[in-house]
């Protein structure tokens, strides 16, 4: 499983998996949206451009 976010002010962030942290922390932007893609196992992430949205960041948390 695949996520990321949007956060206000910073746009779709990178893809995170696993329990990793995905978002900001310390900035005060709203969690805007979120995309969760499911893939089989060992297979590779989705890309930054994913069904017409594209990311932003290519970091999926930022901490100020």
């Amino acid at each position: 499983m695949y996520y990321r976010v949007h956060a206000q002010n910073v746009g779709w962030m990178g893809w995170a998996k696993n329990g990793v942290r995905s978002g900001t922390a310390g900035f005060g932007y709203r969690l805007e949206g979120i995309q969760v893609v499911l893939v089989p196992k060992g297979a590779k992430a989705p890309t930054a451009t994913y069904l017409g949205i594209r990311q932003a960041s290519s970091r999926p948390f930022r901490q100020r």
